[in-house]
């Protein structure tokens, strides 16, 4: 509750100071601001005895979404995770990450994306946050290497050439239209990712795809065309959500 911002249902039976917790989680989520965890830990894990315990946990206010702060101080991390995991990869075996920051054990929702000189070679992702982002990003390091049905599987020769980009992603924002025009006129190029779902088709684009189709009409029916529609498609359940990324490129 905290980490998302949602106090509706808080009581002081669940947090000591929980006067104090609400107002400060209320400001966050005014300001926009992020609630980032640094440690969580219950007397069970000291005791031995889970029957009651009381918990403990931390959290820093941040000015900014929380992907921006794993962006700004966790880059080089992230890209490690996923090399890692894919190199555990090539020969099935368990990946080991010591150390791991207390922030990646929070729900994100990230996509990798491999390329080869220049050119793709996998790309897999998740669009909610069902996971700890560290899960996140170990799986779809692998996926993305070894399980994209567009490619076969990566070989180790072909590890030293690949660059990895990930994307970190908001939560999913459902967007009030009126008509397509309406829709296009809310979208903003080169900012938004968008999601679109109609009659049990579905698919995604994130922001970077605004590189290759840069005008707001020919990103929306690609999109169409990608979740298996006729792009001048459009009806009255129709549904869009759009979400940003934080954009980690390997060095």
């Amino acid at each position: 509750m905290i980490e998302n911002k949602d106090i509706e249902g808080f009581n002081p039976e669940q947090a000591c100071g929980s006067t104090a917790v609400c107002a400060l989680t209320a400001f966050a989520k005014i300001k926009k601001y992020s609630l980032i965890r640094i440690g969580m830990i219950n007397s069970g894990d000291v005791t031995g005895d889970n029957s009651r315990v009381v918990g403990y946990g931390s959290w820093l206010l941040n000015e900014g979404e929380k992907n921006n702060f794993i962006k700004q101080f966790f880059s080089d991390y992230v890209i490690n995770v996923c090399k890692k995991s894919i190199s555990a990869g090539f020969n099935r075996e368990k990946i080991a990450i010591n150390e791991i920051p207390e922030v990646f054990y929070q729900p994100g929702a990230c996509f990798v994306t491999l390329e080869k000189h220049g050119n793709l070679r996998g790309c897999i992702g998740s669009i909610i946050a069902h996971r700890a982002l560290i899960d996140d990003l170990v799986k779809n390091a692998q996926n993305s290497a070894f399980s994209d049905p567009r490619f076969s599987p990566l070989t180790e020769d072909e590890f030293n050439d690949l660059e990895i980009d990930v994307s970190l992603l908001s939560a999913p924002e459902k967007m009030e239209f009126e008509d397509e025009a309406d829709l296009l006129s809310q979208i903003r190029p080169y900012i938004d990712g968008i999601i679109i779902k109609d009659r049990g088709y579905q698919a995604v684009y994130l922001p970077s795809v605004w590189e290759q189709l840069p005008e707001k009409e020919m990103f929306l029916n690609s999109l169409k065309i990608k979740a298996g529609l006729p792009p001048k498609h459009f009806s009255s359940t129709f549904e869009a959500y759009r979400f940003t990324t934080e954009y980690i490129k390997s060095s």
